[in-house]
C-alpha cells in the first residue's frame, strides 16, 4: 500500500502565501489605524483650541461680572453718601 506524501515545496509555498497574506493584512490595518490616529489627533487639537477659546471667554466674562459688581457697589455707595448728605441737611 502506497501513501501519498505531500510535496515539501508545496507546503512551504502555501505557508509563505498564508504568511504574506497575514503581513499584508497587518500592514493594511496598521495604515488604517495610522490614518484614524491622525484624524483623531487633529480632532483633539481642534477641540483643545475650542476649549482654550471658551476658557478665555469665560475668564473675560467673570472679569466683566466682577467689574460690573464693583461699579454697582461704587454707585450704591455714592447714593448712600448723597442720601446721608441730604439727611444731614434735613432735605
Amino acid at each position: 500500500m502506497r501513501t501519498e506524501q505531500a510535496d515539501p515545496a508545496a507546503i512551504d509555498r502555501a505557508g509563505f502565501d498564508r504568511l504574506e497574506r497575514a503581513i499584508v493584512e497587518l500592514l493594511d490595518r496598521y495604515e488604517a489605524l495610522r490614518r484614524e490616529n491622525g484624524r483623531l489627533s487633529e480632532a483633539l487639537a481642534v477641540r483643545d483650541r475650542r476649549v482654550e477659546e471658551l476658557e478665555s471667554r469665560f475668564r473675560e466674562g467673570n472679569q466683566l461680572q466682577r467689574d460690573v459688581a464693583k461699579r454697582i457697589d461704587d454707585l450704591l455707595g455714592q447714593i448712600d453718601q448723597i442720601e446721608h448728605h441730604f439727611a444731614e441737611r434735613g432735605v
